[in-house]
């Protein structure tokens, strides 16, 4: 290794932002008798992959790792740099942001780096952002942050586990510990440089369990989902996307459990990965499963439920229990029938019960004086999570679901569409999903009746994920004309594509559209008030290219699985909701 040489190292995603980011490490100083190079690493799948290839180009000892978003405006910085190491051998790690506490529990954002002392440039302003200080020349840390971080050792980034944007950092500075060396902080006593906010993403919590794993004593937490009557069909709805989702983003073990003899779940492996699925012939070979599991998850309060409470408590003191209700408030009346102390008591017990939607959980908390949480039924993408253009939407009128089936009263939109067929005439209407048998013949004599719309109402099928996609991408309108739901799975569904959602008056319609702020509510079974607001929709270009775009935007914040897991997760470690705001949102 050359000790006469410093190289400065950046992977570069914009080449844009990185010549900007050039020229301000071009005017930093460079110690005499010592060479500066530059090296921006472009063919990498990720940081720590371009970090290594780094190591392997460069011979200089002094390595700076600089993202491309931070301008650096201390001239000094190479010098103090390498000042610092060459008094002390047995640093290996010098960063200009850092943080001196480490939650075992996680690593609290607001934490991540509680040393820094930066200008933030965000939503086109610019502001200092100061917090904590270094009170010698420099101060031994547990981490540093990966804006700038320099290195007189060379010791292979973690490309392994960490193969996007965060904690790739992190992993290098335990790596550095592990080889005893030593972690520092360097002095700012004004701002190093500015460094551009960005958004944090759901791939932040995913690396920070990976890391949790790999470098702390956190144990592994487990869920486990017994369901009885669990089939094929449901491993991709809200039952089961919530331990996939604990799985993949929050550091759970997961697995499904239920009752009955063997069954094919191909689902599993296409869409979740193969997760533990556990067949017991019997109640009692599932117990064995059920007792291993730190957050037992059960759905609605049936009364082989309830006493799988009270027994799981009795085996396992220290486990949790999660209640999903899946509850409607007609069901309530019928709820009540049944309810007594024991079962009141058993709910007691649980650490987190939910509701999907705002009306049930008022009326169980002050019937029942029950802490229910609202939880929707979110949306889950396994295709694409990018945004969907206006231009990409057709004039179509979309409903997915059990098609002519009498829950979903499909025959009150397609009525409503033929008293104002002529005054709409480019749009269409598609129904997908399985079709019930009695329904072609409803068909049948509705296209008699209606023969203009033969081509215009269409029967889709039942379709495979990737096409189901398609069909919410193109369509602006989703419709669902059910005399009752809890909180249908379709309607973030139908948010998350930007489609504008018209619905009936059932449960969960209202806390989605946010108050009909993405959407129209319309009454049950009133084909006349439904055909006035389709026609008013239709013709309103604006308020659907509002949308598309809106709505998307408060669905990613407000009803993706992923953040609402976040929240579950919270609810049952009593976290609190530690998120804040940093330069890595």
């Amino acid at each position: 290794m050359d000790k006469n040489s410093v190289c400065v190292i950046t992977y570069v995603k914009n080449k844009n932002i990185y010549e900007e980011c050039l020229y301000y490490l071009k005017n930093l100083k460079v110690p005499k008798k010592m060479s500066l190079e530059f090296l921006g690493i472009t063919e990498a799948k990720s940081i720590a992959e371009a970090y290594n290839k780094a190591i392997v180009l460069s011979k200089a000892k002094y390595k700076i790792y600089v993202d491309e978003n931070a301008f650096i405006i201390n001239r000094d910085l190479i010098k103090d740099i390498v000042e610092i190491f060459d008094k002390d051998d047995k640093i290996g790690i010098i960063g200009v942001e850092g943080r001196k506490l480490t939650l075992n529990s996680g690593v609290c954002v607001g934490e991540k780096v509680n040393i820094r002392n930066k200008y933030i440039i965000e939503n086109g302003n610019i502001h200092l952002d100061l917090i904590g200080e270094v009170n010698d020349y420099y101060e031994e840390v547990e981490t540093v942050n990966g804006v700038v971080m320099a290195t007189q050792y060379d010791i292979k980034w973690r490309e392994d586990l960490f193969n996007g944007d965060y904690f790739y950092d992190e992993a290098q500075c335990k790596e550095f510990q592990r080889h005893r060396y030593k972690v520092v902080v360097l002095l700012q006593e004004k701002p190093w440089g500015t460094f551009t906010k960005r958004k944090l993403t759901d791939d932040y919590y995913k690396y920070e369990n990976i890391y949790l794993k790999e470098y702390t004593s956190v144990e592994d937490k487990k869920i486990s989902l017994f369901f009885p009557e669990l089939e094929d069909q449901h491993l991709t709805k809200d039952i089961c996307l919530i331990p996939y989702v604990m799985k993949e983003y929050f550091g759970y073990n997961a697995s499904f459990i239920t009752t009955g003899g063997y069954r094919e779940f191909p689902s599993n492996k296409k869409y979740l990965g193969d997760m533990s699925i556990y067949v017991g012939e019997d109640m009692e070979e599932c117990m064995r499963e059920i007792s291993k599991s730190g957050v037992l998850m059960l759905i609605w309060v049936y009364q082989f439920n309830i006493d799988l409470i009270n027994r799981y408590k009795e085996i396992n003191p220290e486990g949790k229990v999660y209640v999903k209700l899946d509850a409607k408030m007609e069901s309530m009346g019928y709820l009540n029938g049944y309810m007594n102390d024991y079962i009141l008591n058993t709910l007691k017990k649980c650490d987190l019960i939910s509701v999907e939607n705002r009306n049930v959980q008022r009326y169980i908390n002050s019937v029942w004086n029950l802490d229910v949480k609202y939880i929707p039924n979110g949306y889950y993408d396994f295709i694409s999570n990018d945004y969907i253009d206006y231009e990409e939407k057709k004039n179509i009128i979309l409903f997915v679901g059990r098609v002519g089936s009498p829950e979903k009263a499909n025959h009150i939109l397609l009525e409503a569409f033929s008293k104002i067929e002529d005054e709409i005439e480019d749009w269409s209407i598609e129904l997908v999903g399985n079709v019930e048998n009695n329904f072609l013949s409803y068909m049948e004599q509705y296209y008699l009746n209606n023969s203009k719309l033969k081509e215009r109402v269409r029967l889709i099928g039942v379709l495979d994920k990737k096409e189901l996609k398609e069909k919410y991408k193109s369509a602006k309108v989703f419709c669902l004309t059910s005399p009752s739901e809890a909180c249908a799975n379709v309607f973030s569904q139908a948010i998350s594509n930007g489609c504008y959602l018209i619905s009936t008056d059932v449960d969960g319609a209202r806390d989605i559209t946010n108050n009909e702020e993405f959407g129209y509510i319309v009454p049950v079974n009133d084909t006349e008030k439904l055909s006035i607001v389709l026609k008013e929709i239709c013709l309103n270009e604006s308020i659907l290219e509002k949308n598309c775009i809106e709505a998307q935007k408060y669905a990613r914040k407000n009803l993706s699985w992923i953040k609402l897991c976040r929240e579950i997760d919270n609810y049952l470690f009593n976290k609190g909701e530690f998120y804040s705001e940093n330069e890595y949102e």
